[in-house]
């Protein structure tokens, strides 16, 4: 079988009476319900099922399959945002037992990244949206590279409407879930209470 499917899960918040991770492949995680669906591990949210690995590298799917929505983590809470097109790359040990190093790749437009990083534009300006949105207005939004509607997203004759981004990712072996839990979110510093 050439493929090699994934699934995704986000880790529930370990509790503070909790031990330390080991991240020595002995952690049982408990996984929260937002990503999965029904409250079962065997129907996770986000799947690979066109995943594959080549030269001890696994990847997720070819980058210019269809869009997709991932979660991600940034502060105090998962969002779901929806990538234009997305591809996760992992560099895998000889035995295929643990991740080396990682890059998540994907094609987003201004709502996304905004979805992405106001949160933490608002900490750091002291939670005031308008300077927030200013500050991406004026440091995020000039660096769209990339055009919608195009196979490649390239197009000379238009301006650049979306944005290329790249995450390196840390990943630790566990032992595969078996638990999913509710998380309530926590309120970041600039969350309505």
């Amino acid at each position: 079988d050439p493929y090699v499917p994934a699934r995704l899960y986000i880790a529930a918040p370990r509790g503070p009476d909790s031990p330390a991770p080991r991240w020595d492949g002995s952690d049982e995680l408990e996984v929260d319900a937002s990503s999965v669906l029904n409250g079962s591990v065997d129907e996770p949210r986000y799947v690979f099922p066109s995943g594959y690995v080549k030269n001890h590298i696994w990847v997720s799917s070819d980058f210019h399959a269809t869009g997709m929505a991932i979660p991600l983590v940034l502060g105090h809470h998962a969002q779901e945002i929806a990538a234009d097109t997305a591809a996760l790359a992992l560099q895998l040990d000889p035995t295929h037992t643990r991740v080396v190093r990682s890059t998540f790749s994907g094609v987003l437009s201004d709502d996304a990244v905004e979805a992405f990083l106001l949160p933490p534009f608002l900490v750091i300006t002291d939670c005031d949206a308008d300077t927030a949105r200013s500050l991406l207005s004026s440091t995020v939004y000039p660096n769209a590279d990339l055009v919608t509607g195009h196979p490649s997203f390239t197009a000379a004759h238009l301006p650049c409407d979306r944005m290329s981004i790249g995450l390196d990712i840390e990943w630790q072996p566990v032992v595969e879930p078996t638990t999913v839990v509710e998380v309530t979110p926590s309120d970041g510093p600039c969350d309505p209470s």
